[in-house]
């Protein structure tokens, strides 16, 4: 990773019109803000330069300033998987990672959306660790209520659904 003076920061514009000085090095973690620096012909050390962040609040860009420089040197998350099944294997989180996402649940959905959208892997894949957990061995009602998805299966469609499938019923505890 292209590392930047640790002192050097660069402004940017949220969602809700905050305009936050970001520090670059730590933010260099962003792939497309990495990307943005490097193929541009703005001057970092111009005290006009702005980048526009329309789908990031500054709620969820203080979060992110906040994982980035806790994460920042360290090496590059490696997704391990199981060889027998193929499985991902759980990314170990320490109890700051875990603090971390302790938030609720839209929250926890802008800062995957954005980690997505600035292409920040560790944060991604951390998030959706945390977004697993929540669901996990919950029923799908549970999941729909808690992410607040609408249920788009009739009750018609439920009930052949349960008819072919009465199995899976016996399996419920």
């Amino acid at each position: 990773m292209q590392q930047y003076d640790q002192k050097k920061t660069v402004k940017c514009r949220t969602q809700d019109n905050q305009l936050i000085a970001v520090p670059l090095n730590p933010l260099a973690q962003s792939n497309t803000l990495l990307e943005m620096f490097q193929n541009s012909q703005f001057d970092l050390d111009d005290p006009k330069i702005e980048i526009s962040l329309p789908g990031i609040s500054s709620e969820i860009l203080l979060k992110i300033i906040e994982w980035c420089v806790a994460h920042d040197g360290l090496d590059e998350l490696v997704v391990q998987v199981n060889e027998e099944n193929g499985e991902r294997i759980w990314l170990e989180m320490t109890e700051e990672e875990k603090q971390f996402f302790q938030v609720d649940t839209n929250n926890l959905m802008l800062l995957l959306n954005a980690a997505n959208y600035l292409d920040i892997k560790s944060l991604y894949l951390y998030g959706c660790q945390a977004a697993a957990h929540i669901m996990k061995n919950n029923a799908v009602e549970q999941i729909r209520q808690r992410f607040n998805l609408p249920d788009d299966v009739t009750e018609e469609d439920k009930e052949t659904i349960k008819k072919n499938n009465f199995w899976a019923c016996l399996l419920d505890p």
